[in-house]
């Protein structure tokens, strides 16, 4: 289709595994429906992306939290991964 042998499109996404990425799939979507001339409707993902950003500020807080609890407790807080 198109001439095009293959190709690959990545979208930047954030390093919390435990979600999935409806911001970084929208805008792979965006650019190859333009570059196709191809019309999507993109209301779901939109809606999506919003409970992802929801889901992300609530799992920060909830980080910022327990960092303040733990440092209270006098624990140092270390990461190993």
């Amino acid at each position: 289709i198109m001439g095009f042998r293959g190709a690959c499109l990545m979208g930047e996404t954030f390093s919390r595994p435990m979600f999935t990425d409806a911001r970084a799939a929208k805008e792979v979507i965006d650019v190859l429906s333009r570059y196709l001339g191809l019309e999507v409707d993109m209301k779901d993902m939109i809606v999506k992306a919003k409970e992802l950003d929801r889901a992300i500020a609530k799992a920060k807080e909830l980080e910022e939290q327990m960092a303040k609890s733990m440092q209270k407790q006098g624990d140092e807080l270390t990461y190993i991964g």
